[in-house]
């Protein structure tokens, strides 16, 4: 990545980040949805390997890598807003 001012968003790398876990990444619209059809989705399009587990643990693991790659970034000089 080139350090000329790019700026992601939280949800953006949440969204990105997504797809390492289920089949398709999370929509544009996530942050509307409520919880149950949040749930919905991980579970329509979960990724076989972890396909045992529930949706809030998958969401947990997306969370954690969106916060891995937003201290990476961060040490780059790459603005993550909120």
């Amino acid at each position: 990545m080139n350090n000329n001012n790019s700026k992601l968003t939280e949800f953006e790398l949440f969204q990105i980040l997504s797809g390492n876990f289920i089949c398709k990444t999370i929509p544009d619209n996530w942050q509307e949805l409520d919880e149950e059809e949040r749930d919905k989705f991980v579970k329509e399009n979960i990724w076989f390997p972890i396909a045992f587990c529930e949706s809030s643990e998958i969401l947990e693991l997306i969370d954690g890598s969106t916060s891995t790659m937003i201290e990476f970034l961060k040490e780059k000089g790459i603005e993550v807003s909120d």
